[in-house]
């Protein structure tokens, strides 16, 4: 763990490409006692749900392919959310039976613009997504809102949230080293992302 939040620092270069957003969302099944006693929202790849858990894998291309079943890897390094409120709605009727929840969250510099970073390769541009690197923390969760069928209820907010400690954060844009695309990919020729060609193909830590 304490290897992954070195690496987080040293791979996310926010000023850079920081693009603004302060404020993204993220459909989930999870009631907010369930995140909270969590501590947050876990990658699934540092969620500790298997034994001798490996390294996550920070691979953008890995993460946004997902797994045969549409979602995320086993092994993925991010946590997945939207700027689009509406999407994130739509998503639980969708993928989550009608019921879930729509959470609400405050950037911080380890969230990732996706199709920012991939461009014209990225495979799900209609999601708007944010990818964010590593944990995204109880605390930064503005609030939530419950999702059953078509209705949604008020917005409720959360007591625990800190905002004076994410005032000043955003997300931090286009993070091309984090592409990971495939060997051989006609992307690796071009710019912005041939500098980054000493990237590894599956880019672990």
């Amino acid at each position: 763990m304490r290897l992954f939040i070195l690496t987080l620092a040293t791979v996310i270069t926010g000023a850079a490409h920081a693009n603004g957003v302060e404020k993204v969302y993220r459909a989930a099944i999870e009631s907010p006692q369930e995140i909270k006693r969590a501590g947050g929202f876990f990658p699934r790849g540092m969620d500790g749900s298997r034994p001798n858990q490996p390294p996550p894998n920070i691979n953008l291309w890995n993460h946004t392919h997902g797994a045969g079943t549409g979602m995320a890897r086993h092994d993925s390094g991010y946590v997945s959310t939207t700027t689009s409120r509406g999407f994130a709605i739509s998503w639980v009727s969708d993928h989550l039976n009608h019921n879930g929840y729509v959470y609400h969250i405050r950037t911080t510099p380890n969230f990732i613009d996706v199709n920012l970073t991939l461009r014209n390769y990225s495979p799900h541009a209609e999601e708007l997504e944010q990818a964010a690197l590593g944990i995204i923390h109880w605390n930064q969760v503005i609030g939530w809102e419950r999702v059953r069928g078509t209705d949604v209820s008020e917005f409720v907010a959360n007591p625990d949230y800190r905002g004076g400690l994410y005032r000043s954060m955003t997300g931090s844009g286009a993070q091309f080293q984090l592409a990971g695309f495939p060997v051989g990919h006609a992307a690796w020729n071009i710019e912005p992302w041939r500098d980054s060609t000493n990237c590894k193909k599956n880019f672990q830590v």
